[in-house]
């Protein structure tokens, strides 16, 4: 669930079985998790919650739920911002003369 693997399953539309690292700083990738799954755009799964055949239920019925799957696969893509290095640099451009103008 870190933010580079979010990102580009977004720009792909892949939809995401997400389990995050419960070691990681903040449990910064919990947050990111939650908020994919708050937009219906991954399955999150807890590492601590990971017993028996629970994933393999979960992957199954994603498989067989093809409703679902496709869901998942919308939502996620609404998630990208497919010309966010474009508007960023537009955006330094724009701030870098607007200092030098000063």
């Amino acid at each position: 669930a870190g933010a580079g693997v979010l990102a580009e399953a977004a720009t792909f539309g892949l939809p995401l079985i997400i389990i995050p690292s419960p070691n990681v700083t903040n449990n910064h990738q919990l947050h990111n998790a939650q908020y994919f799954v708050e937009k219906q755009a991954a399955i999150m799964l807890e590492e601590k919650n990971i017993i028996g055949n629970e994933s393999v239920d979960i992957i199954k019925k994603l498989i067989q739920d093809t409703t679902m799957l496709g869901n998942l696969k919308q939502n996620i893509r609404g998630m990208s911002a497919p010309n966010s290095v474009s508007t960023m640099y537009q955006m330094l451009k724009q701030k870098q003369e607007t200092k030098a103008s000063e």
